[in-house]
């Protein structure tokens, strides 16, 4: 392409679009070399921002921003500066092409919640009035909020959307529920918050969390055994089971090793045997984890297990299936079973319950507890058929009422 035709490709259209282009140019070029230049981060995910932050008042809770055009910051957007945090509330909208400008106010504590989830999720608030203009706090003023109410402005995303009136949060040492929700920005949200009852039972003052009791429990258990042994160039799949308050769900998890040189997991859990050493497989998932010892041997060493499926307690007078699974070396192993009951040392025959039937063959049995209203805990046995792999259970029995 010659000269000529890159000039004509590139001529603006107009003598405005020439002005704008080089007052783009200029202020890009330029304003990263004034003292009020910083580079400052986000609170909410991995991006950097450059800007020109400056004293729009005497308020000091308050800073005007400048930025290119191009910065993909936005309203709501929270950042860390000078060690403090600092939400975006506001944008000019006559800057044509050329920057951006905008006021960010400081951020006084974070909202945390339980989602519906299950999980902690948490937010920088600012406080506003009911005049806007008026907002900030000036050097040795005290910003008042009336009757016991607080004005916050937030960001508006995915989590936060969700809010409604009657939501319910702790700050301050106080509980508050939303009284007022504004989301007509797409951005930002502004609710008001009245003072609410503090609940003992349910509310976590320390962690500031309301409804604490709506937190889910996750649990991550790798069934192949305490510790897996296989060959160098062999392959494992390991079993893992993920529930959420005692109840098996399916959530998304994450395998590593401790040392890929001696064993390699993939995404599905298949664990390879690279050369001879020891190290940990780690699943993780949902802010939990679970790890387990692996060894890479030459030669295999019998490693046999047998792990009992169902619940850890009965009411009195029902029934309850069990099921076992046999493993060496964390593989699972086809063979028959055999179940029995004892009292919890061991030793002797328990009057708390009776296995009702048992399968060898589907390596199941159905316990039923006692009619009599006794309660206790007893121990529930399974072995294979050459008795190298064994197990037990705890079983509670425990009232209807």
């Amino acid at each position: 392409m010659s000269y000529l035709d890159k000039y004509t490709r590139n001529k603006p259209s107009s003598l405005r679009e020439l002005r704008v282009s080089d007052t783009k140019k200029l202020f890009e070029n330029h304003y990263r070399d004034t003292p009020s230049y910083f580079i400052v981060k986000s609170a909410n995910n991995d991006l950097f921002y450059e800007m020109q932050i400056n004293d729009s008042s005497d308020l000091k809770d308050q800073k005007s921003l400048t930025t290119s055009i191009d910065s993909l910051i936005t309203l709501g957007e929270t950042v860390n500066w000078n060690n403090e945090y600092w939400i975006v509330v506001h944008f000019d909208t006559n800057m044509g092409d050329v920057y951006k400008r905008g006021r960010m106010y400081q951020c006084l504590h974070q909202l945390k919640w339980i989602d519906d989830e299950g999980a902690i999720q948490n937010t920088w608030f600012t406080y506003y009035s009911n005049d806007m203009g008026s907002l900030g706090i000036k050097e040795g003023n005290i910003f008042s909020l009336p009757d016991e109410t607080r004005r916050l402005i937030i960001q508006n995303n995915d989590y936060t959307n969700k809010f409604d009136k009657g939501q319910r949060f702790i700050f301050d040492r106080r509980s508050w529920d939303i009284h007022y929700i504004d989301r007509l920005n797409s951005n930002l949200i502004y609710i008001v918050l009245k003072e609410d009852q503090f609940n003992t039972a349910t509310d976590n003052l320390e962690l500031e969390i309301a409804d604490y009791n709506k937190l889910a429990k996750y649990e991550i258990s790798i069934l192949n055994g305490d510790m897996l042994a296989i060959k160098v160039g062999d392959i494992l799949q390991l079993n893992v089971k993920t529930t959420k308050n005692g109840t098996p769900i399916e959530i998304p998890l994450l395998f590593s090793s401790s040392d890929d040189s001696i064993a390699t997991v993939s995404d599905t859990g298949l664990v390879s045997g690279v050369q001879k050493g020891s190290c940990n497989i780690q699943v993780s998932g949902k802010g939990v984890s679970a790890s387990i010892e692996l060894n890479i041997i030459e030669e295999l060493i019998p490693n046999y297990t047998a792990e009992i499926i169902g619940e850890d307690s009965i009411y009195t007078n029902r029934t309850s299936t069990y099921t076992v699974t046999f493993r060496n070396n964390g593989s699972e192993v086809a063979d028959t079973s055999k179940f029995w009951i004892s009292t919890l040392d061991g030793k002797s025959t328990t009057d708390l319950a009776v296995i009702e039937s048992q399968n060898s063959t589907t390596r199941t049995c159905v316990v039923k507890s006692n009619n009599n209203r006794k309660y206790g805990s007893f121990i529930l046995h399974v072995e294979n058929s050459n008795g190298l792999s064994t197990g037990k259970n705890e079983i509670k029995v425990k009232s209807l009422i």
